[in-house]
């Protein structure tokens, strides 16, 4: 084999391994935030994900809203099947009791947490692409 064979084996072979440990690293990433989303759909995992965008919580804090999260994670499971307007619904009256337990500091934190959440939903769901958009143009 010469030299130019060579050069080129090797610089194939490494775009190959870059290549499979890429499809790999973001196949397992793919794979872990599906699990995270399916696991909201379950009262345990409304509870951790709530948390989640609430931050750090004091134990007094933690002792009070854990029940409320609870409660709303066992009406979220029953509201699955039900319209978007009633999940909106609970979820705004969630945010009512919530903001009675949490400092100002902390309400504004997971406010502004819970705000980049809907704005990711809204681009990554939005009409751009879908036949209704176009119909409208």
């Amino acid at each position: 084999m010469n030299v130019q064979k060579k050069t080129l084996l090797i610089l194939v072979t490494t775009l190959g391994v870059g290549f499979l440990a890429g499809a790999t690293v973001a196949g397992f990433l793919f794979r872990q935030r599906i699990e995270y989303i399916q696991s909201f759909g379950s009262p345990s995992g409304f509870v951790a994900g709530y948390k989640n965008f609430l931050g750090p919580l004091s134990d007094e804090q933690d002792d009070v809203i854990t029940p409320l999260l609870e409660q709303k994670g066992q009406d979220f499971d029953t509201l699955l099947a039900d319209t978007s307007q009633d999940f909106v619904a609970m979820i705004n009256d969630l945010d009512k009791q919530l903001a009675l337990h949490l400092t100002e500091e902390q309400y504004a934190a997971f406010y502004g947490r819970r705000a980049q959440a809907k704005k990711r939903y809204a681009e990554r769901y939005s009409l751009a692409g879908s036949p209704k958009a176009r119909d409208k143009e």
